[in-house]
């Protein structure tokens, strides 16, 4: 298989308003698409080009101040050893599988 490729510094891209006649021509005579189909993608391209911009997702971000810590120590167990430890709460007791 060999691609028909040209390099890129010699196409100039140009942006405009959709040619509706040729893309109904190439996608639904050449290429076999539905023509009603065509059409409603050029009027959703035309509605988009008239919309705003999309902004930049870090303008819907706001960077808040830290909060001041008073200590940054892990919290001790009850003799000042190790991480405290959250006693487990069961809501049903375990069941066995027999055997």
């Amino acid at each position: 298989m060999s691609p028909e490729v040209v390099k890129a510094d010699s196409v100039e891209l140009k942006w405009s308003k959709p040619d509706e006649a040729g893309l109904v021509q190439f996608m639904v005579e050449d290429k076999g698409f539905s023509e009603d189909r065509i059409r409603n993608g050029v009027r959703k391209l035309e509605k988009c080009k008239e919309g705003a911009t999309q902004g930049r997702l870090d303008s819907f971000f706001t960077k808040l101040p830290s909060p001041a810590t008073a200590s940054k120590r892990k919290a001790t167990g009850e003799h000042g050893h190790g991480p405290m430890r959250k006693k487990s709460k069961l809501s049903t007791p375990l069941l066995h599988k027999k055997k």
